[in-house]
């Protein structure tokens, strides 16, 4: 049941947009992710012919070579591997015909819908029109999923080392890829003697400090005496100077994700060109291949996601919810995605001046109860019936009642969009 839903729902979660407003792009990104799709899928033979390389010198030559779709459906394969089955993907002389081509790119986008991107206001044709904050931004997204949101305790049971003292496996299973990132960075310069920490992930990577430390850390021992060591490098007092020998010693590790030695420099200005994404990506990579933990444990148990609830949480996320769901019952606790869901299926249905949005430490727990009881009056408002869930049921994180929640809520979308599409009436909730 969950499989059709979820095959159902991303037929509907692509929309248009034919406004002509100019949105900018950041350049550092066009150059990053355009050497990273080179690197990772440059050995791919498929994208050899006119697809892959692409320079990032020459102007919208990357949103050229994403108009036939191919570059999408292989970038979401990368992010989630066997999304697409690749024999479906039309190619060659077929792809002369402008219907062939929205195949493909209806396939990419629906496709990067049900491994949780958000595509609302993304249609094939705005790909293929080349709208460049369209295609960068789903370019992004990609590569956060496949990157990024991979760093979880699920997948990498050596993180289990970053825990602090007092805390449970739980605890940290809670925790948002970034926050993990962060802790791993933060653990290793610890175990370097050095004393600076990070918070986030520009203008504590702008001297190179945290670089320099963290590569000494974390290479293998055959490659360290190859790498110019952090006192080396942080006896420049330039801080360019710095982060060329900080990606010098990139080349020795060969992490597909590269930046510019400005990507570094230059992250702690006001207006960074969005290189703290840079930053997280690259910090990622790292982490992913050389992540220099020794967990060996076994007094933990961490239960791996199920399909239904990675299914609900993808579908929650591609429909642009903020903050981005990573832990399904963690998240949700608050009540601000659920009350975010409501506003999808049925536009003005919640009142957001009764919604605490800002949480004091204090009173977080009424606060956020308040929060899941408002979920219970507007599905009551909507005649949307949640059996025997309160908004403690929610905030406890309940996992049977949560995902009942989240069923009827999809339920509830899924029959919006019918009557949209179709007059069919919902069978979930009663319209005015």
């Amino acid at each position: 049941m969950v499989t059709q839903l979820r095959g159902l729902f991303k037929s509907f979660t692509v929309g248009k947009n034919d406004t002509d407003t100019r949105h900018s792009v950041s350049k550092a990104e066009e150059r990053g992710f355009t050497l990273w799709i080179n690197k990772r899928l440059g050995h791919d033979v498929e994208l050899q012919d006119g697809i892959l390389p692409v320079d990032p010198s020459v102007d919208g030559q990357l949103y050229q070579r994403c108009k036939n779709g191919i570059l999408l459906c292989k970038l979401v394969n990368v992010a989630s591997p066997h999304t697409i089955d690749e024999r479906s993907i039309n190619r060659g002389p077929s792809l002369k015909n402008v219907f062939n081509v929205h195949e493909n790119l209806t396939l990419a986008v629906n496709s990067a819908a049900s491994i949780g991107c958000c595509v609302v206001n993304t249609g094939p044709e705005d790909i293929m029109q080349g709208k460049r904050h369209i295609v960068l931004g789903l370019i992004w997204q990609l590569i956060r999923r496949g990157l990024i949101d991979t760093i979880t305790l699920n997948r990498h049971k050596e993180l289990i080392a970053l825990l602090h003292d007092g805390e449970t496996a739980e605890d940290l299973s809670t925790l948002k890829p970034e926050e993990l990132l962060m802790r791993w960075v933060n653990y290793h310069l610890h175990r370097a003697g050095c004393d600076r920490r990070i918070t986030n992930f520009n203008s504590d990577l702008a001297d190179s400090v945290v670089y320099a430390h963290l590569m000494e850390q974390i290479v293998p021992i055959d490659k360290r005496c190859k790498l110019m060591s952090a006192s080396e490098i942080l006896s420049s007092t330039s801080r360019q100077e710095r982060a060329m020998n900080v990606l010098n010693n990139n080349e020795t590790l060969g992490t597909p994700f590269t930046l510019s030695p400005e990507d570094i420099y230059l992250a702690g200005e006001k207006n960074n060109d969005n290189r703290d994404r840079l930053n997280l990506a690259f910090l990622a990579t790292l982490f992913n291949m050389y992540p220099a933990l020794d967990a060996r444990r076994d007094d933990f148990i961490v239960e791996g996601e199920t399909l239904e609830e990675r299914t609900y949480r993808n579908w929650i996320n591609s429909l642009g919810v903020k903050p981005y769901v990573t832990h399904l019952y963690t998240d949700l606790s608050n009540g601000l995605v659920l009350l975010q869901l409501f506003e999808k299926i049925k536009p003005g249905s919640v009142d957001w001046s009764l919604v605490d949005q800002d949480f004091d430490p204090k009173r977080r727990l009424f606060q956020e109860t308040g929060n899941c009881n408002l979920v219970i009056d507007s599905a009551q408002s909507m005649n949307i019936r949640f059996v025997n869930v309160s908004g403690k049921d929610i905030q406890k994180r309940d996992r049977k009642l949560v995902l009942g929640v989240c069923f009827t809520l999809m339920q509830a979308y899924i029959f919006k969009l019918l009557h949209e599409h179709y007059g069919v009436k919902s069978l979930v909730y009663q319209e005015d």
